[in-house]
């Protein structure tokens, strides 16, 4: 019984001495890997995108724009160079605009924007809208309007006072982006909205017209928002609506 287990364990500690030396080199090996990896990459850290004008949860929003652009034309009305027009010429277009929005609850906004129009170097009269000239138009109301709603709760939204408005594709009601002053309108507008797919809207409006050196043409005036005001109660029949679905 002695010399048995003896026998027995002489035998497995051989059997230990010859498995060691096999399972070492493996077991290195695959430290050595393990420590050539690379380490993870730190995470990354998004930053919000946003309005770095925005205050308060956007409850006070400024929004400023500066536009500068060169023109110049040949053979602008008649296709003919032995002729001269004073359209046939260079000059330079100036546009600024100062915008502010205050939201100081979900279903209340308050809108105002100012508008400095200029052109320079040009031949032509310096007169908006004469001889389809830009002119100049300095600081103006483009915009000023209270809207009244929050789609997110309820389906109905109340706009009035000077906008900027489009429709569709833009080609009946759209603001002019490409000249200098751009189209506003004096409106009313009630937009009833379902689940950010299917809206319809009725309005009452007239565009803006830009008059030399005058802050906001009488369009807003009291007379003026009456007028607004009857053709929106008529809308049926002097009014209009749209439906883009």
């Amino acid at each position: 019984m002695i010399s048995y287990s003896i026998k027995r364990l002489l035998g497995l500690h051989l059997a230990l001495a010859v498995a060691f030396p096999i399972l070492s080199p493996l077991t290195g090996r695959a430290g050595d890997q393990l420590a050539a990896q690379p380490p993870p990459p730190p995470p990354v850290t998004k930053i919000p995108e946003g309005n770095f004008l925005s205050f308060w949860d956007g409850g006070l929003v400024i929004d400023i724009e500066e536009r500068v652009r060169v023109e110049w034309r040949e053979n602008t009305r008649d296709f003919d160079s032995s002729l001269s027009d004073d359209n046939d010429d260079s000059w330079i277009l100036n546009r600024f605009r100062f915008g502010l929005a205050v939201k100081p609850v979900s279903w209340l906004r308050i809108y105002g924007q100012s508008q400095d129009s200029r052109e320079a170097d040009s031949d032509r009269a310096n007169i908006p809208g004469i001889r389809s000239a830009e002119g100049d138009d300095e600081w103006d109301l483009r915009q000023g309007f209270v809207a009244l709603g929050d789609l997110k709760k309820f389906p109905l939204l109340f706009t009035v006072g000077r906008q900027a408005i489009s429709y569709g594709d833009g080609r009946l009601i759209s603001d002019s982006r490409w000249g200098n002053f751009g189209r506003t309108f004096d409106a009313l507008r009630l937009r009833w909205e379902k689940q950010y797919y299917f809206w319809i809207e009725a309005f009452a409006m007239r565009p803006v017209q830009i008059l030399r050196h005058e802050f906001a043409p009488e369009r807003l005036g009291e007379d003026g928002l009456v007028e607004m005001i009857d053709q929106f109660a008529g809308v049926g029949s002097r009014g209009g609506e749209v439906v883009d679905p």
